[in-house]
This record gives structure tokens, C-alpha cells and sequence, in this order.
């Protein structure tokens, strides 16, 4: 059966020093990453990398696999976009409409959630009115859980999650409050599909609201992939105060990694962006223009429309560019058909360490 919370937690009930401890850690990589990500001339070149690779690491735990090849040239070509692009771009978006319907209405509504998850998988089912659905692990086949069955029991914790997720006064700290926040929703399972993704893009918006991180640029999909098995093991121990404390230290590791990991792409872009900035001025001359550094980097894929619209130049000085960019090995060339699409091999390499 699902062991769902019984909100408002007892901070009493999950309160250890070891658990304080990894949370005074975590807040200080957080506290960092938030600093860093400020040295960027363009946060948005983050942003818009970071975005992409959690769309494509949160679709991976769905067993939705992608290559950044791909989802490049399926962005810059939408008509040439397969299924599986296609779901992966899906979650990027919903991130965005849900920052924005957030943003907007000042508080998260079933509506927003709906919205997200029916971005995420391309229809809009809803919540679940049918029982049956379990949760099972993917490599045993073993039952982890059952979620909520009725559609009157998964509205109900529903309700409950809102009231908890909207709330401003907590006694809580909300990094380890997103962690039963996280919990509770995978728990009700309130739709057919798309319930992990909706959830790890609820984790964004909820620390957002709670001025926890000042942008979308913190994302736990990678180290859940990399964590898998532990990560469902803490779903079904998650009935007493140990299971509760050991679920809390797993996914405050879950967050202090990933922000350890984002502060040290920042300086991987700041690195890469001042050789590109230096590359180009050595090999253009007169001819060098900064905004090309920032048109390279701010979707990580190129065409040379993009470059002509984007520097107000004329279509042969845009290939001229992209030629250089190629000569100089911050560019590659990927063809679908009669169409080219040029990817940033700088930012692709980002994500090999």
C-alpha cells in the first residue's frame, strides 16, 4: 500500500544531527552555485544548457533516450522532430509554462499541474479515474508501491499536496521539505504518465517560490539516474522515523552533488566562452564581433540564419562566421537531409566530464 504524509510534518519527527549537519553542507554548495551562476555575462546561456540536459536526463528515467545531437537539430528543425525528441523538448517546455503560470497566478493549482504534465506527454488525460496502476522497479518487476486508486482518494491528497506546497510559513527548512514534497506527489501518482517528470519539475518551481535557488538551474535528474536503486529503496522504507531521516540525508546528497556539479559547469562555460571570446579575436581581426560568442553559446546549436538575424549582417558574412567557427573546432556540422544545423562541441563537452 502508498505511505503517504500526514501534512504539516513534525520537524521533531525528522530531526537528527547527522540530517542538520548535511543540511548546513547543502545550503552552503546552494549558496555557492547561486553566487556563481551570477559571474555569467548571460545567465541565460546556462539556463537554456541546463534545462535541456535535465529534460534529457529526466526523460532518461523514463527509459526515453535522446542524443544532445539530436535535440539540437530536432530545436532548430522542429519538422524533422522523431517521437522521442519530441517528448524531451515536451518537458522543457513545461518547465518553462510552469515557471510562467506560476509566476503569474502566485501560487501552484491543479490546473498548472495539469498543464505541465499534459506538456510533458503530449495529451491531456488528466488525473487518473481508473485503479490498477502500481509502481514497479523496471529491471525486477517487483511492486515498490500502489498508489491512491480512487479518483476521490487521489484529488484528496492532491488538495493536501497544494495547501502544503503553497504554503510561505513552514517549520521546516525547505530543502529538506522538498524532499517529502517530491515524496508525496511520486506517492499519489495522479496521473496515467509523466508523473516522475511533473514531479521533478515541480522541485524546481518549489524552490524557486521559496527563494532557495534565484533560477531554474538546480536539477536532480542526473544523480537519480545515477542513484536509481537507492532512490525507489527509499520509497518503500518510507514508514517510520529512521526511513523518513535516511530518505532526507539521500536527497539533501541528491541536491549538495548536483550544485557541486553545476558550480563546476559554470566555470566550465566561463572557461570555454573566454576561449572562444580569445579564439576569435585572434583569428578574425577587425572582423570580430562579441555577440557571435553569445549566439554560439545561448542555445548551444547555430544556423546561419541565425547568425545573419542575430548580427544584422547579410548571409554571406553569416557563413563566414560559422566557417571560421568550424575551422576552429568550436563548431560541427550535423545534416538532416538538405538542412544544417551547426552544435556547439564546447557544450557538449561540458557534459562529457
Amino acid at each position: 500500500m502508498y505511505n503517504l504524509f500526514d501534512f504539516p510534518l513534525n520537524i521533531q519527527n525528522i530531526e537528527n544531527i547527522s540530517l542538520l549537519k548535511k543540511l548546513t553542507e547543502t545550503v552552503r554548495y546552494i549558496e555557492r552555485m547561486n553566487e556563481a551562476a551570477k559571474s555569467l555575462p548571460n545567465q541565460n546561456i546556462l539556463i537554456n544548457t541546463l534545462v535541456l540536459r535535465e529534460a534529457k536526463e529526466s526523460s532518461e528515467i523514463e527509459n526515453i533516450i535522446t542524443t544532445y545531437d539530436e535535440l539540437y537539430t530536432s530545436l532548430a528543425i522542429p519538422k524533422l522532430t522523431q517521437a522521442s525528441e519530441k517528448e524531451v523538448i515536451g518537458y522543457r517546455e513545461s518547465l518553462f509554462e510552469g515557471m510562467r503560470m506560476l509566476e503569474d497566478v502566485g501560487f501552484l493549482t491543479e490546473n498548472i499541474i495539469n498543464k505541465i504534465q499534459s506538456i510533458v506527454v503530449g495529451n491531456s488525460q488528466g488525473l487518473r479515474v481508473r485503479g490498477g496502476t502500481v509502481i514497479r522497479n523496471d529491471v525486477t518487476n517487483e511492486v515498490i508501491y500502489t498508489p491512491p486508486q480512487t479518483f476521490e482518494e487521489i484529488t484528496k491528497h492532491l488538495y493536501n499536496f497544494l495547501i502544503e506546497f503553497n504554503k510561505e510559513d513552514i517549520n521546516i527548512d525547505p530543502l529538506i521539505f522538498v524532499a517529502f514534497l517530491h515524496f508525496q506527489f511520486e506517492c499519489i501518482h495522479p496521473y496515467y504518465d509523466g508523473n516522475g517528470r511533473t514531479g521533478r519539475i515541480l522541485n524546481v518551481l518549489y524552490l524557486m517560490k521559496m527563494e532557495v535557488i534565484n533560477s531554474p538551474i538546480l536539477y536532480l535528474s542526473s544523480k537519480i539516474n545515477e542513484t536509481k536503486h537507492e532512490y525507489y529503496g527509499h520509497f518503500k522504507r518510507m514508514n517510520n522515523n529512521e526511513g523518513f531521516e535516511k530518505y532526507a540525508i539521500y536527497f539533501l546528497n541528491l541536491i549538495t552533488e548536483t550544485a557541486k556539479e553545476t558550480i563546476r559547469i559554470i566555470e566550465d562555460f566561463k572557461n570555454k566562452i573566454e576561449y572562444v571570446h580569445e579564439s576569435l579575436r585572434n583569428s578574425s581581426g577587425k572582423a570580430y564581433d562579441p555577440r557571435l560568442v553569445d549566439l554560439l553559446f545561448i542555445q548551444g546549436y547555430t544556423r546561419v540564419e541565425y547568425i545573419e538575424s542575430g548580427l544584422g549582417v547579410t548571409r554571406v558574412t553569416a557563413s563566414k562566421h560559422i566557417k571560421e567557427c568550424l575551422k576552429l573546432g568550436i563548431l560541427e556540422e550535423v545534416k538532416k537531409g538538405n538542412n544544417k544545423v551547426y552544435i556547439n562541441k564546447l557544450i557538449k563537452g561540458i557534459f562529457s566530464h
